[in-house]
């Protein structure tokens, strides 16, 4: 498609006389803007290779291509996995997150975080949640272990693709020929001074009812207990569980709340806390 947008414009470059900068200038412009939007168009969605070339996550269960709500697939590449996902976004200011858990409730966990904020500032970097708060692993190596990273959205559809290496001998690096629950969310982001900053996903999370060997070419069902997680009031911390702040200072004043939230909850996914932290400068 780029091919195809500068062969159009030649005939007109020719014609305009030498002369005329400013309008050779527009003109650079008008190709450099085409060359821009031909690149971002979305991956293609394959969800009839579901259980025969790949492994799958969507909901809803049995979903296609862009009526699925969140879609993520896993293929096995030697040392690596190579992943898709994709879902549904109210704006082009987005994020999209998987995690891999060992007991799909909040800490210990190691995410995948694919950012999109007005097509032009966007990347997928790895991170770790800690017992209470998220950070990037590998601040000097944001993508860590990452490669072949792709983000597209179109038509208020994001879609991320990426490869993931099953093991580096970096601490805090999960490593992918073991099972782990996979946990997804989604919501608003902003690029503020060159950082990414992704906001409150609400109730837009799912995870995975028992643990997946991504190795293996097999789908996973949805959990009903992420779709109905108890509601709290207050300042709610899952915030922490897919680091919320690009960079964000271990939180010491964090006093817990809602106990008895977890008693009811047979399968809690996350621990809340009040919100009493503050960005690093």
């Amino acid at each position: 498609k780029s091919y195809l947008y500068v062969t159009r414009i030649l005939p007109i470059w020719k014609k305009i006389d030498s002369n005329s900068f400013f309008l050779r200038m527009r003109l650079i412009l008008l190709v450099v803007c085409f060359l821009k939007v031909g690149s971002i168009h979305p991956l293609e969605i394959d969800t009839t290779g579901c259980d025969k070339q790949f492994g799958c996550f969507r909901q809803p269960s049995g979903c296609d291509g862009k009526n699925c709500d969140y879609f993520v697939s896993w293929k096995n590449e030697g040392d690596s996995i190579n992943f898709i996902m994709s879902t549904k976004v109210s704006s082009n200011n987005a994020y999209l997150a998987i995690g891999f858990s060992k007991d799909s409730t909040m800490g210990d966990d190691s995410v995948v975080m694919c950012f999109n904020e007005r097509i032009n500032s966007n990347d997928i970097q790895l991170f770790y949640n800690y017992d209470r708060y998220s950070d990037i692993l590998d601040f000097d190596r944001p993508n860590l272990g990452l490669s072949g990273l792709k983000i597209s959205q179109e038509d208020n559809f994001l879609l991320c693709s990426f490869k993931r290496e099953k093991f580096l001998y970096f601490k805090n690096y999960f490593d992918l020929n073991k099972p782990y629950y996979l946990l997804i969310a989604k919501g608003q982001a902003t690029f503020e001074n060159s950082r990414f900053v992704p906001d409150y996903h609400g109730e837009n999370r799912l995870k995975s009812s028992s643990p997946i060997d991504f190795r293996l070419i097999e789908s996973a069902s949805v959990s009903s207990s992420s779709i109905n997680l108890v509601k709290a009031h207050g300042s709610l911390n899952w915030f922490n569980f897919l680091c919320l702040k690009y960079k964000m200072y271990p939180i010491n004043k964090l006093k817990l709340l809602f106990n008895r939230f977890k008693t009811r909850s047979s399968e809690p996914l996350f621990t809340y806390y009040a919100n009493i932290s503050s960005s690093r400068v």
